[in-house]
């Protein structure tokens, strides 16, 4: 099984590390490029590699470890999200209950 987890950041990182620590390969993600985040996918094990957003269907499994107003841009990158997991890893608690249903109400 492959997989992926979207923004580098530490929730993504730590997912990352003990991922391939446990031998799966994953591709971190951001929102630049590949090579804006090869040094720390290097840094995490021999089993990350850093790949495009536009790469990450590719993938089993995604993890979404994005702030969540950043959810649907995310979602436009995703050619084909069916028969894929996806995880969403962020549970954030700085968005208002009113300012959520609007996020979601706005991605249907």
């Amino acid at each position: 099984m492959t997989y992926s987890t979207i923004d580098p950041g530490k929730l993504a990182a730590a997912l990352g590390r003990e991922l391939a620590g446990s031998g799966m390969a994953i591709g971190v993600v951001n929102a630049h490029s590949p090579e804006s985040i090869e040094s720390m996918a290097k840094q995490l094990g021999a089993q990350v590699t850093a790949m495009s957003l536009q790469a990450a269907p590719g993938t089993e499994v995604m993890i979404l470890a994005v702030p969540f107003r950043t959810h649907a841009v995310t979602g436009d990158q995703q050619s084909n999200p069916d028969q894929k997991v996806v995880v969403d890893a962020i549970d954030n608690d700085s968005i208002s209950p009113d300012e959520l249903m609007g996020l979601l109400n706005a991605a249907r």
